[in-house]
């Protein structure tokens, strides 16, 4: 184009010398007039044509660009199904469930936005074999249960942003589920920042995460949050759900955790971790709306060594504390429908797999918190023949009024964690390849007291037996 216009230039500059040296002016400058014409219009042209280049060139940038922002977004897949057999005894009838499947899938989604701020969330759907129900289950077990149908639930979604080296705050609904404790049976790394024994569930907050330079100590941090396991909405008002006097209560949570490797010589890898959690109001879910019983508080002291001293064996010691405080006496209405929800929950994920029948937990004047000390312990090993062949035991202890912020999950159907009572678990696991595991195991679940897994409602004995045999399938990719 470039080469065209200094042609058309010159062009006019020779003929405008042998024009206007001629007699015949009037012909000579009409036919000037022409060629600035013609000028003009290839001047157009070539304008017209850049512009064009130039658009074709942010349309590329824009491209570019969404592409590069979308290229940030690490996506990965965990698939799991299992099949589930019980049998056993409970209030003095026989159990007998079995060939009973369930399947979940996690969509995991990180991405590094910048040099100082990360992503990182989680969808999940977990459901029975056999189950279209979309569900509608609760918003702290959804996603993670089998038994809230086909459900897209959000387990996490959380942005990390480090203001220096040491000192990163955390917002959003934070990494809550499978954490220490649960690490060595998943086959995984650690997958939360709160051990398994203190609370596996979804959590909405904001932590702040300091972490010091130690002489002697590693990776030490110390962690302060805040968070709300419920918050009241107005229902009625659409599209301002958070606008009106509030009727309940809202759950607020606050967390303080420390945590540190030590230096103890040729024990190896090692992790301990003490937290501290106080649940202010806590709201109990019923069929006619979440109400306040009270505030909740607990303690864990965990601690776990990968590859003791050299070898091929795994382990970790997990201790749990809890009390209720400020118990309130709710009306009689309230007391029935917590009582129904009771009745329906202590062993809710275990009716879904049509294990265990309802237990009513006594009285619905006896509807209350719980305000008596409660404690657990959690232990567990696991040794590696070789890359392909694990054995592992896990150990559990719950006391009469032991209480934590623990669910079922497709896995564990019947939230052994939250046990009142004894449960023994071995299993096996055959590594198939990187990305796929086998696993078979056994529990064996005993009950000493009533209402596992619910803080109201006293603690009666019981003397109930369930074994549960489970055959998992997992890949990643």
């Amino acid at each position: 184009m470039n080469n065209k216009l200094s042609i058309i230039v010159a062009s006019l500059v020779l003929t405008s010398s042998v024009l206007f040296s001629s007699d015949k002016k009037d012909e000579q400058i009409e036919l000037l007039m022409k060629r600035l014409d013609r000028v003009e219009s290839e001047l157009s042209k070539f304008k017209n044509n850049t512009d064009e280049q130039i658009d074709e060139l942010h349309i590329r940038a824009d491209d570019n660009e969404f592409q590069a922002a979308l290229s940030k977004i690490k996506f990965g897949l965990e698939f799991e199904t299992n099949a589930h057999s019980f049998d056993g005894e409970l209030d003095g009838k026989n159990v007998d469930s079995s060939n009973k499947w369930n399947s979940f899938l996690h969509l995991n989604m990180d991405a590094d936005i910048n040099d100082k701020t990360t992503f990182t969330g989680r969808f999940s759907v977990g459901k029975n074999w056999g189950s279209t129900d979309v569900g509608f289950p609760l918003d702290s077990t959804a996603g993670i249960t089998s038994y809230g149908g086909s459900i897209v639930f959000l387990e996490r979604a959380y942005v990390d942003y480090k203001f220096t080296d040491n000192f990163i705050g955390t917002i959003g609904r934070q990494p809550g589920t499978d954490g220490p404790g649960a690490n060595l049976k998943n086959n995984a790394k650690r997958q939360s920042t709160y051990a398994s024994l203190l609370f596996n569930a979804a959590g909405d907050g904001i932590v702040f995460t300091y972490k010091p330079e130690i002489s002697g100590l590693k990776d030490t941090a110390f962690r302060l949050g805040y968070a709300k396991a419920y918050q009241w909405s107005n229902d009625n008002i659409k599209g301002s759900e958070l606008v009106g006097d509030a009727i309940i209560d809202d759950t607020n949570v606050i967390i303080a955790i420390g945590e540190t490797k030590l230096p103890l010589g040729s024990i190896g890898n090692n992790f301990l971790m003490f937290s501290l959690v106080k649940a202010l109001d806590f709201n109990v879910p019923t069929s006619i709306g979440n109400y306040d019983v009270g505030d909740m508080n607990l303690g864990n002291l965990y601690f776990e060594n990968n590859n003791a001293f050299g070898s091929s064996f795994s382990w970790f010691s997990s201790f749990g504390y809890t009390k209720g405080s400020g118990g309130v006496d709710n009306s009689a209405a309230v007391k029935t429908a917590i009582y129904n929800q009771a009745f329906a929950a202590s062993n809710s994920a275990a009716i879904a797999n049509g294990a265990v029948a309802a237990k009513a937990p006594g009285a619905i004047s006896e509807i209350a918190l719980n305000e008596k000390s409660g404690w657990a312990v959690h232990l567990g090993g696991r040794y590696d023949f070789n890359k392909k062949y694990k054995l592992g035991y896990e150990f559990f202890h719950g006391s009469r009024y032991w209480y934590s912020f623990t669910t079922s999950k497709v896995s564990d159907p019947i939230n052994i964690l939250n046990t009142r009572g004894n449960v023994h678990n071995i299993y096996g696991i055959y590594q198939i390849d990187i990305n796929q595991f086998l696993r078979l195991s056994y529990a064996r679940i005993h009950y000493d007291y009533t209402n596992s897994g619910f803080p109201v409602g006293g603690a009666e004995k019981t003397d109930d037996t369930i074994n549960h045999w489970v055959l998992t399938y997992n890949v990643k990719f």
